[in-house]
């Protein structure tokens, strides 16, 4: 096996580690584009200049002129949001997923109680897809602490040089019982050191400020996975599914801030037409509704949301 098939080898959970400036996103591009090149499948919220602007960014400074820029390739995804990563790596297997600023994307849906959790079972989610997980950050630290000290299978850590090179110094992890805890630990041991990473030439974008959304909660999705008894042969055909069903269910909760039933006057600014309208699929049957003693009508949020993601609004 190659270097690359045992390092981003399907359930490895990969590091990134550096101070800004150092050229960590830029190692990733590159190392994707390689790994694309051969056959794999890139999915991260890095973001990439559009083709048109790759000229302009160079004009700003933005890019090194020195570097003849590709647009983004098709198999190197822009995917903002959890939903999105997952059910983008249900498509197939060996997809490599890059999370950049994860200290920032932690703690990027503050409805979370834990936003720890949620990186912990992304780290679990994408074993049983079949991929790997690398998250880039600027100090150790930063990485939630169940990633951190369970999980991680390499740490890198990027070196660059006066001269402007940089470098890999790869540590992988070696899990072993503390007798004197009563716990198991982890020791990161020196595993390979690669040299002089190339700029990358796929024209992504530095100042993008590199977000992640957890839109849907992954707990209760690996909850509702058991709950379900569903089986690993299972779980690339009814996992989307599930996904976009919570996904709903969240955007109608922020909606109508989790009421058990809605009025049309609300129903209608979802779907964006006339309250006239919504009283005619009420009275149509189109939408199921009732209507109390003041001819108002209301809705549950079972029909609504049906309706709502038969119409592609959620």
């Amino acid at each position: 096996m190659s270097f690359d098939e045992v390092f981003f080898e399907d359930g490895n959970i990969i590091t990134i580690i550096g101070p800004p400036k150092y050229g960590k996103t830029n190692a990733l591009v590159d190392i994707g584009d390689h790994l694309i090149k051969n056959g794999r499948k890139a999915l991260s919220n890095i973001m990439f200049f559009k083709e048109e602007n790759i000229e302009t960014a160079i004009q700003k400074g933005w890019l090194n002129p020195k570097i003849k820029y590709r647009p983004q390739p098709e198999n190197f995804k822009y995917i903002p949001t959890a939903s999105e990563l997952i059910l983008e790596a249900t498509k197939d297997d060996d997809n490599v997923l890059i999370v950049d600023e994860a200290a920032i994307s932690a703690s990027s849906y503050k409805a979370m109680s834990d936003p720890s959790t949620q990186f912990r079972f992304l780290g679990f989610t994408i074993r049983k897809l079949g991929s790997c997980l690398v998250v880039i950050t600027q100090a150790k630290s930063a990485i939630v602490p169940t990633l951190r000290e369970h999980l991680t299978t390499y740490e890198v850590h990027v070196v660059r040089h006066p001269s402007g090179r940089r470098d890999l110094d790869i540590l992988k992890a070696n899990h072993y019982f503390n007798e004197s805890k009563g716990d198991y630990a982890v020791d990161m041991i020196p595993y390979d050191y690669v040299r002089n990473i190339s700029q990358a030439s796929i024209a992504y974008d530095t100042r993008h400020p590199g977000g992640f959304e957890w839109d849907l909660d992954l707990k209760q999705l690996y909850d509702e996975i058991a709950r379900r008894r569903i089986d690993s042969v299972e779980i690339a055909r009814v996992l989307p599914g599930m996904v976009k069903d919570m996904v709903a269910d969240r955007r109608l909760d922020d909606f109508i801030n989790k009421q058990q039933f809605v009025q049309s006057g609300k129903v209608a600014k979802l779907f964006g037409v006339s309250t006239r309208t919504i009283r005619n699929w009420a009275e149509s049957g189109e939408l199921k509704g009732e209507m109390n003693n003041k001819n108002h009508w209301y809705f549950a949020l079972s029909d609504v949301k049906k309706k709502a993601m038969q119409m592609g609004i959620i």
